[in-house]
């Protein structure tokens, strides 16, 4: 999600929104709901329209975290959003047109994903236009010093505190441990 942000403040969309969905948490049935929002009465008789994350991110980013995570059918739905480049709500019949950058991030591997049916290889390869692996930090472990010392900073500027120093011994356990 950092990189996501940093993308999104280097480029020609740095004025557009910037919105995050966190698929992981949602559940099944809401997976629509958040992304594409829905028309008047759909969840309800007296419920309002609900504005989805899709038209919130319009002219913007928007973020798919663990992109792994979502439904077959939903991921359909993104599939054929992006290339209608629109979509339209729950419970409507009107087209919506949005012009959004979608940046997705996962930990799993999604060629895996895709052998066991559990991915759309068609999403797949709509999404991995541009890939940037992050590999986890385990596999790079030199870096642990100095993020440690970037968060000890903003922790003590948050507290008005002044900085402390991570002692060896503690850098070692952080730099070895799992």
């Amino acid at each position: 999600e950092v990189a996501a942000h940093l993308i999104h403040q280097c480029s020609r969309r740095a004025e557009g929104p910037f919105v995050v969905l966190n698929t992981a948490v949602l559940a099944a049935d809401r997976m629509d709901v958040e992304l594409f929002g829905c028309e008047p009465g759909f969840l309800g008789p007296d419920q309002p329209p609900v504005v989805g994350m899709m038209e919130r991110a319009d002219g913007g980013t928007l973020v798919l975290d663990e992109v792994a995570d979502m439904p077959l059918d939903t991921q359909g739905k993104i599939l054929r959003a992006l290339q209608d480049r629109g979509f339209v709500r729950p419970g409507g019949d009107r087209q919506r047109e949005v012009d959004v950058r979608i940046i997705t991030t996962t930990n799993r591997d999604l060629t895996a994903e895709m052998a066991a049916g559990r991915f759309r290889e068609d999403l797949y390869y709509r999404l991995n236009v541009v890939p940037l692996p992050m590999p986890p930090l385990a596999e790079h472990r030199i870096d642990i010093p100095e993020l440690v010392a970037f968060f000890m900073e903003e922790a003590a500027r948050e507290a008005g505190l002044t900085p402390r120093k991570i002692d060896d011994d503690a850098m070692a356990v952080l730099q070895t441990a799992d």
